[in-house]
């Protein structure tokens, strides 16, 4: 009887030792990304198959990804190993991988992205410009300073109001004077901005910095307007510092086109019309 007894207790730790060979272990994740960085318009590809684990195949095991560290996961668990993402404001970006076994262990991997703002480089005289992703609209963060003659002028003829304002353009000039792969905004374009940015458009399209003391926009959207005045039809110029006009592609008749007007004390964007001979500054937008 006391044989049996130990026959049986020896069965028993062997199957005890054997389930502590075969104890499950979390798997172990790996992230890899291409372009190593890029820009606002980069469309990054992460990738976890050299993700590994000791008792399941790459094919067992399901991941999700979150894309900004936010603590919301942006897929769910899914047996694809790579996933695509392109990111609209300029950042350093945490990537958060959770890898799942068949047996239900569950480990997770973090890696860094880098995304720059896109920079506009103008192939006609090599000037670059600072570019701002609003919602879905990619724009110009800077006016244009593309020296086109005639049709467009420095303010009050100084080369540095060009460098700090941007050129004025007359309307006919501004027509086709942004570069390649670029367009002078619509009226659609513009309402469709100052919607997204919501209530008081104009602090959020004003610069916080430049405008009549005390009247600095806040800026939140980065589209970063400076008053820059303008050029009448008669080439006067109006003294800096306290509203800025964009045109616009629309007309409104045979002398007149559609613009956008923003003023240092007031907290809306008016939409008015002005005399195509008149020079405004020019804000390009991606033409997709």
């Amino acid at each position: 009887m006391k044989q049996v007894i130990c026959i049986v207790a020896l069965v028993l730790l062997v199957l005890s030792c054997g389930q502590d060979n075969f104890r499950n272990t979390p798997p172990i994740p790996h992230i890899s990304f291409s372009p190593p960085n890029g820009t606002i318009e980069t469309i990054f590809t992460f990738d976890a198959t050299g993700s590994t684990d000791a008792q399941d195949s790459l094919a067992d095991l399901q991941f999700r990804w979150d894309f900004e560290a936010d603590g919301t996961w942006d897929t769910d668990w899914s047996h694809e190993t790579s996933k695509r993402k392109r990111y609209l404001e300029a950042d350093v970006y945490q990537i958060n991988l959770e890898v799942l076994d068949s047996d239900g262990a569950i480990a997770i991997s973090t890696a860094f992205v880098e995304v720059d703002a896109f920079i506009l480089v103008d192939l006609r005289d090599n000037q670059q410009y600072l570019t701002i992703q609003i919602g879905s609209q990619l724009w110009m963060a800077e006016n244009l300073n593309y020296d086109s003659q005639p049709g467009s002028w420095c303010h009050s003829d100084s080369d540095q109001n060009c460098r700090t304002y941007g050129r004025l353009y007359d309307w006919y000039t501004a027509q086709f004077v942004c570069p390649s792969g670029w367009k002078l905004p619509t009226t659609a374009d513009f309402d469709q901005l100052i919607s997204f940015v919501g209530e008081y458009p104009g602090d959020q399209l004003r610069a916080d910095h430049g405008w009549n003391a005390g009247h600095n926009g806040n800026n939140s959207s980065g589209f970063t307007a400076l008053p820059a005045s303008f050029r009448s039809s008669v080439g006067s110029f109006s003294k800096i510092g306290s509203f800025t006009y964009f045109w616009e592609v629309d007309e409104f008749d045979q002398d007149m086109a559609w613009s956008r007007l923003l003023f240092y004390n007031r907290s809306d964007v008016e939409h008015n019309y002005q005399n195509k001979a008149n020079a405004f500054s020019v804000r390009c937008i991606k033409a997709y």
